[in-house]
């Protein structure tokens, strides 16, 4: 259920993303109000077209590359951790409160009006870019996160299996003193192991 609802709220924003990026932009060129153009059907079919196109393409893109999005273990991860979803289902919540307010105030109460196109430019590529890059940032650094914690393991796990094999050749020619040192390394490496797996099963809870 929580699950579902992320993927409602993430198609939701980017909706509102893909009007945002030129309706106000119709608006300052024409003249026209919200009212205007949902008043009229002509204008207002006119004026969905672009985001209906861009909604579309995004919508096949996600079905071609299903297959690998579902493999992709950035999003199994967070999804599989009840905590993290709660956590990004809240950001992209307030991202959508953010554009809401945003676009009330830009495209009904016109509050950029007074101001020239460029810096109303500025200023709604902005708005548009702020739920882009703090989205990004958060699933960037979960990345980053959780690849040092894949690293550190696979270093561990590559330690023990050097240490098995040089008992094995120690064993073989008899070199018992060489063994009880190895045995020693093997309780440190161990250890980072026990870590690294703790950290796995912190993160999955």
């Amino acid at each position: 259920m929580l699950k579902a609802f992320l993927f409602y709220l993430i198609g939701y924003l980017s909706v509102g993303i893909s009007e945002f990026a030129y309706v106000p932009f119709i608006l300052s060129c024409t003249g026209l109000t919200m009212s205007d153009i949902r008043d009229n059907l002509l204008i207002y079919f006119l004026t969905s077209l672009p985001s209906r196109l861009l909604q579309i393409t995004l919508i096949a893109y996600l079905v071609s590359r299903k297959r690998t999005l579902l493999k992709g273990q950035l999003i199994k991860n967070i999804l599989s951790n009840p905590v993290l979803t709660v956590i990004f289902s809240l950001l992209v919540f307030a991202n959508i409160l953010f554009l809401q307010m945003l676009g009330t105030a830009i495209m009904f109460d016109k509050v950029l009006i007074s101001i020239s196109r460029i810096s109303q430019m500025f200023i709604i590529t902005g708005v548009i870019m702020f739920p882009i890059i703090n989205i990004s940032g958060f699933l960037w650094g979960f990345y980053i996160l959780k690849n040092r914690e894949i690293n550190d393991k696979k270093n561990a796990s590559e330690k023990l299996y050097k240490l098995l094999k040089d008992i094995e050749l120690y064993t073989n020619n008899e070199k018992y003193d060489n063994i009880r040192w190895k045995l020693n390394e093997i309780g440190v490496d161990i250890e980072e192991v026990a870590k690294a797996l703790y950290k796995e099963s912190e993160t999955d809870n």
